[in-house]
């Protein structure tokens, strides 16, 4: 894919010491980057090409975030699923704070749930409880209820701003900090197991798992490794993962 023969020739720039950083911006007006066309889903007839769909992109991901220059993203207008997902794997988010700005995973409606690390990413930014809340609901933020929980980092008033801010951010080396340990605490020990029946509990009231089983895989996966969101994300193998 045209991304990964990006990664590998910025991979070469910063190791020779030719580029600072890092700044990914869209130039479409309708917002970043919209994720999967899910009209490819129904002509996908063998599904056994997922799994190394799903690892070629997880490990294309993680270079980005292994990157030795800074690597930020500008958002502006949608940035859903797939888009996300990649801001995740940067360094730091900058998104504009307008109207036309939403933020968030909706795949639940669709039967799946983040399948690109977004998963575990989205946990470390946002703490356990938070980020669950975001993908079971499939709830679209605005960038400043997203900067509230962490998935992004500053907002600026116009578009136009981005790109300045972007650069400071590149010269300062700025980087994200994770969810605060009060956060994290409620993927600890028996506490995980606790959350994560209360979730199950609100999924049933809304839906029956045998006929929505994405939200229940996803609360399956974070009781078994939401205190550890680098496990997290390697859920990919579940059923019901993008």
């Amino acid at each position: 894919m045209e991304l990964e023969t990006l990664v590998a020739r910025i991979e070469d720039l910063a190791s020779s010491g030719e580029v600072i950083g890092v700044i990914l911006l869209s130039g479409k007006d309708s917002g970043f980057i919209a994720g999967a066309d899910i009209s490819e889903f129904d002509a996908m007839s063998d599904f056994s090409v997922l799994p190394e769909a799903l690892k070629r992109t997880h490990a294309l991901f993680t270079r980005i975030e292994k990157l030795k220059v800074p690597v930020v993203a500008g958002i502006h207008g949608f940035c859903p699923g797939g888009g996300l997902e990649l801001a995740l794997a940067c360094h730091y988010r900058i998104a504009v704070n307008d109207e036309k700005t939403r933020i968030g995973f909706p795949e639940v409606n669709l039967g799946i749930f983040p399948g690109f690390g977004g998963s575990g990413r989205s946990i470390r930014q946002a703490g356990p409880v938070d980020a669950m809340q975001i993908m079971l609901t499939g709830k679209m933020l605005k960038a400043s209820a997203a900067q509230g929980l962490n998935p992004v980092d500053k907002l600026v008033r116009h578009r136009d701003m981005l790109a300045r801010e972007a650069r400071k951010a590149v010269l300062q080396k700025r980087k994200s900090k994770p969810a605060p340990p009060i956060k994290r605490l409620m993927a600890m020990g028996p506490i995980r197991g606790y959350v994560a029946s209360k979730m199950r509990e609100q999924a049933g009231k809304k839906a029956r798992k045998a006929h929505y089983p994405a939200p229940f895989a996803l609360i399956d996966l974070f009781e078994a490794h939401g205190n550890d969101w680098q496990a997290m994300s390697r859920g990919r193998s579940m059923p019901s993962c993008r």
